[in-house]
């Protein structure tokens, strides 16, 4: 298959260098900077073109790549889509929903395929995380959580003229950054049935957002937050504590990757197993007490159990007022 690249910024060579990888052939890049295109196309063995009909024009072109700006991916993915040509687009789709719609009306037409760039989803513990859920092999998913604790510094901005500008990048934190993990819980928990949170643009000078929080409703009563201040997707624990007259015990499954965390708590039916009373570490037992304070040091009796018996010495010795001295018999070691 013979790729097209649209776009020449960094995205667009890590498309160029994915495609490679998976055996596909380069054959044609564009992009609104000449020199970087041309520079991209030299380095993956492909021609360099002077305007997206010219690219889209080229004979033997199977798929395009569109890394260019995301308020121009509806745009330029529709451009490629009257073309005959199949399309991946860098997250996001578009930053217009009636944009969106109109690009998938197109598709439709054209009877070709339509795709995001949302490579989480295939990373191999997201998938088996998605079958265990689908399988219903952890229960009732009652919580999840998404942190996107990144910080871009003022140059990630200023190099750029359409990052963190509502025309061009629709947004800040949210859109450009934590659309991944938005997505990823979206894949795994359902469509949001209920949304409410705030934005605010407290270090950087941009347009939109670079700090966001927000909480969403999921099928089934579950419900959902996002914080966007690692990227992590997780769920609060669940059991008979927390949740009162419920007596079913509480399972989590754990699963990493190198960039993302995912901790799924849910309610599982199976029986509550007795758990082995702790034993506590060796402490002294008592300030006042040298015989079961030396004993605890080689002693496995619980600490609740020393200081109780030291506790009844003690009361014992006060009320004969015979000795200021412990008379608790000796622990055993």
């Amino acid at each position: 298959m013979n790729v097209g690249i649209l776009g020449a910024g960094n995205i667009s060579d890590t498309h160029a260098r994915a495609a490679r990888a998976a055996g596909l052939q380069v054959v044609a890049v564009f992009g609104d900077n000449r020199d970087k295109a041309r520079r991209l196309a030299e380095q993956h063995e492909a021609t360099a073109f002077d305007s997206l009909d010219a690219l889209l024009r080229h004979p033997t072109l199977d798929l395009v790549m569109i890394g260019s700006p995301s308020g121009c991916h509806a745009d330029h993915a529709t451009a490629a889509v009257r073309a005959g040509r199949h399309v991946l687009v860098e997250k996001p789709l578009d930053i217009s929903t009636p944009r969106i719609d109109s690009l998938l009306n197109e598709v439709a037409r054209a009877n070709v395929t339509l795709g995001v760039f949302f490579q989480d989803r295939l990373k191999p513990d997201i998938v088996e995380m998605k079958r265990r859920i689908d399988a219903g092999n952890i229960g009732t998913i009652v919580l999840a959580t998404g942190e996107v604790k990144w910080f871009r510094p003022p140059e990630y901005y200023a190099a750029s003229r359409w990052r963190g500008t509502w025309a061009l990048d629709g947004g800040g934190a949210l859109m450009n950054q934590g659309i991944h993990t938005v997505d990823l819980m979206l894949y795994l928990l359902g469509p949001v049935t209920r949304l409410s949170g705030s934005i605010a643009t407290r270090f950087h000078k941009i347009e939109a957002e670079d700090t966001q929080a927000g909480r969403s409703n999921l099928p089934a009563g579950r419900w959902a937050r996002s914080r966007r201040p690692r990227r992590r997707l997780q769920a609060g624990r669940v059991g008979s504590r927390s949740l009162g007259a419920l007596t079913r015990s509480c399972s989590r499954v754990i699963i990493s990757s190198c960039h993302v965390l995912l901790r799924m708590a849910s309610v599982s039916p199976a029986p509550r197993q007795p758990r082995p009373s702790p034993r506590m570490p060796a402490r002294p037992l008592c300030r006042t007490c040298p015989r079961i304070n030396a004993s605890s040091k080689t002693s496995s009796t619980p600490f609740a159990s020393g200081a109780l018996r030291c506790a009844m010495a003690a009361r014992a010795a006060a009320a004969s007022k015979s000795s200021k001295r412990c008379t608790a018999p000796r622990v055993k070691t």
